[in-house]
């Protein structure tokens, strides 16, 4: 049960580190998503954030 506690945290832990890194390289790159504040209304953030 632990090991699968492990691997869960672990998987979760390389989502919060991708959407990260995703989001760094979109504001590196010049994306901008949408103008105005980014309230979550945006279709590729998460409903429950």
């Amino acid at each position: 049960m632990g090991m699968l506690l492990g691997v869960v945290g672990a998987l979760v832990l390389c989502l919060i580190i991708a959407g990260v890194g995703i989001l760094l390289w979109k504001k590196k790159s010049g994306f901008k998503p949408v103008s105005g504040s980014d309230d979550g209304s945006s279709n590729h953030s998460s409903p429950e954030a």
